[in-house]
């Protein structure tokens, strides 16, 4: 026999019925909200709520949506695998939702969600438990179809009073975009003009580091290459406090999390190192080649640490790519030098830096963690580089310290800016440009060409990132 459903059901029925109304843009807000897509970055972490778990509660949710007998008969539940009363996990979810209202969620731009990709209930919830949520940010990026809204996607993790996790779901939010504000330091509203604008920082990104890098392979075959490196932070973090301190201030001096900031100094700098002493051996476009493998291994690193879902499309794109690096790195054969692990490494360990700067960009400002690490680098590497000084011979050489940090921190500060205009999705084609001015300053300062089997190589890793940027961006 049938039951009627109960009013609350009904209400839902009648509300999705207007689900077709999210196919038109969204209005204007009628209201200002506290919180709107540009403040859910991805890494940030957010930890909330206390609701108890009560008898009558339970008791009430069971009869009323899942009515199974361990959730409602003391017997039952005791013959149970459970062994006890417990609550129902949709109970839980429910609750973990209330907290996500009473949190931020009502003080929110959201427009719902497009659906959960994963729900696991992990351990059984029992009435008197006391259950908490820690929310973090796995992906936030713009939707290609409507500029003025944002997806994010993000993991619940519901844990009782002794810490053991309950529940855990990975699922999608939309949100509007805030408002662009005529102010620095504010997003500019996704159009024509922003996105060209955008291409052309991330054109001047390109040209400043591939230019580093040219400066520091002339560099590193008269001095030590941890002298170039420190001399490297140093004319950065002078030239970042000049440029950028009136801007902000004190404010460049304070960080939520010094801890993960040293780390990404001391990550900052093993780079540097070990890109510059492969630059001694190493044509500029092989390491360039070996360098744009990193969005697949933040790819995979994201699928390892983050439980991000890899479906046979990137799986397809990141084992082409890296067969691509197998073609410039050939090992077994002539072509085949040691130097091409210390470029590996460095790759990997870009990946994971990648990583963490995503994590602090949830508390820290980007002048902060600019200066932060550039500054930590410089303290790191001072006792290295001064134990094994060696003064620059001449003017040329002086000019290029100079220039190696004046590329630097503009190449930073130019990506920074260029995210301002254009989104990711737009940018992100546009920064393998950088190989073709990596070969030309190899060729024009070092009379260095590819082989074959580089290029082709480069071809394969730039296709292969390519086509995992167009799978993501099919998705929004």
């Amino acid at each position: 026999m049938l039951r009627a459903a109960p009013p609350s059901a009904r209400l839902f029925v009648r509300r999705s019925r207007d689900a077709s109304a999210l196919n038109s843009p969204p209005a204007a807000p009628a209201k200002t909200y506290r919180y709107y897509w540009e403040d859910f970055p991805a890494g940030q972490v957010r930890e909330f709520g206390a609701l108890q778990v009560t008898r009558d509660a339970s008791l009430a949710f069971a009869r009323e949506f899942d009515p199974q007998p361990f959730h409602l008969d003391e017997d039952a539940a005791r013959a149970s695998l459970f062994g006890a009363l417990s609550a129902s996990g949709w109970h839980a979810c429910a609750m973990a939702m209330r907290m996500m209202c009473d949190d931020y969620l009502l003080q929110s731009a959201s427009l719902g969600s497009p659906g959960v990709d994963e729900l696991r209930w992990l351990k059984p919830v029992f009435p008197g438990d006391t259950l908490s949520v820690r929310l973090e940010i796995l992906e936030a990026r713009p939707m290609a179809s409507r500029p003025g809204v944002g997806l994010v996607r993000s993991m619940w993790l519901v844990s009782n009073q002794n810490g053991e996790a309950v529940l855990s779901m990975k699922g999608w939010g939309m949100f509007r975009r805030r408002a662009p504000r005529k102010r620095a330091g504010m997003l500019h509203l996704d159009s024509a003009r922003g996105r060209r604008i955008g291409i052309g920082l991330v054109t001047l990104t390109t040209l400043c580091f591939a230019t580093l890098d040219a400066s520091a392979k002339w560099l590193v075959h008269s001095l030590p290459v941890l002298e170039v490196v420190w001399l490297r932070f140093v004319a950065h973090t002078v030239l970042t406090s000049a440029l950028l301190g009136p801007v902000y201030g004190r404010a460049m001096l304070r960080v939520q999390h010094p801890k993960l900031q040293l780390v990404r100094a001391l990550m900052l700098a093993t780079m540097t190192a070990l890109n510059f002493w492969s630059l001694q051996y190493l044509q500029l476009a092989q390491t360039a080649a070996i360098q744009f493998s990193v969005p697949l291994l933040i790819a995979l690193l994201s699928a390892w640490f983050l439980h991000e879902h890899l479906d046979w499309r990137r799986w397809a794109a990141i084992l082409a790519g890296f067969a691509g690096v197998l073609l410039v790195i050939r090992p077994g054969t002539q072509a085949f030098h040691p130097a091409i692990l210390l470029a590996v490494l460095n790759a990997v360990l870009y990946a994971l830096f990648n990583l963490l700067t995503r994590r602090l960009a949830a508390s820290e400002s980007p002048a902060a963690t600019q200066l932060m690490s550039a500054f930590g680098a410089s303290v790191v590497l001072a006792p290295f580089a001064l134990a094994h000084w060696q003064t620059p011979a001449d003017a040329l050489s002086w000019t290029l310290v100079a220039a190696c940090g004046l590329f630097g921190g503009l190449g930073h500060f130019c990506v920074a800016q260029a995210h301002r205009y254009a989104s990711a999705a737009t940018l992100s084609p546009f920064l393998y440009q950088q190989i073709i001015y990596m070969t030309l300053w190899g060729w024009v300062l070092f009379g260095q060409w590819p082989d074959a089997g580089v290029a082709l190589g480069a071809a394969v890793v730039v296709a292969s990132g390519l086509a995992l940027l167009w799978i993501e961006m099919k998705r929004a």
